[in-house]
């Protein structure tokens, strides 16, 4: 505390400032709703964390793909605040690749557009499922699948899609976040589906918002022109909570009143000089997998009716890959299309990169989504280390008690790498207001 005095020449103490640890929305956002002293630092030259845009020969691209799903009505009005007239609404279209064909997604809706055996075989193990299987306990992902949605639906393309992005058995996640992600629709819906009719507004995305112009970054570059003290490429190297002071890379030492991080968790407390060899050690069994993003501007215009799609098979490198310029006609020069790729890793199934860029646009080609190499007009990659949070045991047993440590020592982890979760940027933006509010109030 420095000491000081009032107007009326009495003492009082000055509280030192909120230190915020990452300029990314969540950083931002609790920036931009604090009413104390506040002073933000960002690693990197930019703000906007992984909702960055990288502008390439004229070609936009996101870190994959970064979608707003504007479900909260104080959020809704605080992007249409930021954005103004620059975001439009969209209804999804996106499909599973399987069999050669496209089906419409959510696959557990609408399979009954593949070979007749197939469909026959995946609506009776799902009726099965529902009628024994309905209150039979299930203790880890791959068990729910098939409780759920029965053996072929999970054959076909549950397991196989979900083991390609996760990169770790099944079997070691746990049920935590499911139920808000996973569509599950009801049997009649399901007949309805296999008898024709296009089932395809289940899940949390079944619509969503983009920026018309500027990517992505839209959003974080307005939320930025907001706030104040923002200090960029400066990147946090050790905590003490015994002096409470921060010091970063460039030597530069700030003391904190509270600290709200949005590093990734395990990287904070790697961090943390004096942190207990206790938390340290549940910290180390947080996990994550990890995404190699190939960005392709195409001199050809693709199928406007295209979001993105899924693709479980395992010869495809990649398990997703969507059309930015048909969420916003200015992501790419006229008559042409930008595109994000998605292929995870994991620090036990690690990729050649090189290859997989190869393969990749072989891959392209074989689907004819390009004739050859030279409808490739920029390639851009981005390489993701934190990009999906595993629910593993580990967090499920020790997250509570590392948040709980941290927040008694006045440090506050945040967003979805720094309170370990499966969330969207919508969550992002609530994180930054709870915490500001919780920090107004003390």
């Amino acid at each position: 505390m420095e000491a000081g005095k009032d107007q009326n020449g009495e003492g009082f103490k000055v509280k030192e400032p909120v230190v915020i640890l990452g300029a990314g929305l969540t950083g931002l956002s609790t920036a931009y709703h604090l009413k104390r002293d506040y002073q933000i630092f960002e690693k990197e030259d930019e703000a906007g964390g992984l909702c960055r845009s990288h502008i390439v020969n004229g070609f936009s691209f996101d870190y994959t793909g970064h979608l707003l799903f504007l479900k909260d009505p104080g959020i809704k009005k605080l992007v249409f605040d930021l954005l103004g007239n620059n975001i439009k609404c969209h209804s999804r279209k996106s499909w599973v690749y399987l069999k050669d064909q496209l089906i419409p997604f959510p696959f557990q809706a609408n399979f009954g557009l593949l070979p007749a055996s197939i469909a026959k075989e995946c609506l009776g193990d799902f009726i099965f499922a529902r009628g024994y299987n309905k209150n039979k306990d299930a203790n880890n992902f791959s068990s729910w699948l098939n409780s759920r949605f029965g053996k072929g639906l999970t054959k076909y393309f549950l397991r196989p899609y979900n083991e390609k992005m996760w990169r770790v058995p099944l079997s070691r996640i746990t049920l935590d976040w499911v139920e808000k992600f996973i569509p599950q629709p009801e049997l009649d819906d399901v007949v309805e589906g296999v008898l024709g009719k296009k089932k395809d507004k289940y899940g949390y995305n079944a619509e969503f918002w983009y920026p018309e112009k500027g990517g992505i970054f839209s959003l974080p570059r307005a939320l930025k022109n907001r706030v104040k003290n923002l200090h960029l490429n400066e990147e946090a190297v050790e905590i003490s909570l015994k002096k409470k002071t921060v010091r970063f890379r460039s030597k530069k030492e700030i003391s904190y009143s509270n600290i709200v991080s949005t590093m990734p968790l395990p990287e904070l407390i790697k961090i943390i000089k004096d942190i207990p060899a206790e938390i340290k050690t549940k910290s180390k069994g947080l996990s994550c997998c990890s995404v190699f993003n190939i960005n392709l501007g195409l001199n050809i215009q693709l199928d406007p009716n295209i979001h993105w799609i899924y693709f479980p098979e395992k010869k495809y490198p990649f398990y997703r890959y969507g059309v930015i310029s048909n969420f916003s006609g200015n992501a790419a020069p006229a008559g042409k299309s930008s595109i994000y790729i998605e292929i995870s890793y994991s620090s036990g199934k690690k990729i050649n990169k090189k290859h997989v860029l190869e393969d990749t646009i072989k891959r392209l080609i074989e689907l004819k989504v390009i004739s050859d190499k030279n409808d490739i007009n920029t390639i851009k990659t981005l390489d993701i280390k934190y990009a999906y949070v595993i629910y593993n045991s580990a967090r499920k047993n020790y997250l509570r008690d590392i948040l709980e440590y941290l927040e008694k020592q006045g440090i506050y982890s945040r967003g979805r790498y720094g309170s370990f979760d499966y969330s969207s940027m919508n969550d992002a933006l609530i994180a930054g207001t709870d915490i500001a509010e919780k920090l107004n109030a003390e």
